[in-house]
């Protein structure tokens, strides 16, 4: 196995947590918590899967999902996507340049 199967896998799993999530109504992602990580494997590699949930504004929750693989010494790739749920339903996506304080 190569990384890169690593990185597609990373990029999968945030891809299928981000579709569930985008099903959810405002209300029910307004009680995720504010922070939630799970270990995930790929073949010898481990790398963390975590869901961001902030509260913009009473009306605006973001929704930003983190694969992280740690290499050595604070080495290692992080990716990350997401999106933004206003309280009538109404999905954004995350700014490109506020996504990068996830990566």
């Amino acid at each position: 196995m190569k990384k890169k199967e690593l990185y597609a896998d990373m990029q999968s799993k945030i891809a299928a947590r981000l579709a569930e999530l985008r099903q959810r109504d405002f209300s029910t992602l307004a009680g995720l918590p504010k922070y939630g990580d799970e270990a995930k494997q790929f073949g010898k590699w481990n790398y963390t899967l975590a869901t961001w949930c902030d509260r913009k504004s009473e009306d605006l929750l973001q929704i930003v999902v983190q694969a992280y693989y740690h290499w050595m010494l604070g080495i290692g790739t992080m990716m990350a996507d997401g999106f933004r749920i206003q309280k009538n339903g109404m999905i954004l996506e995350v700014p490109q340049e506020e996504r990068y304080e996830f990566t």
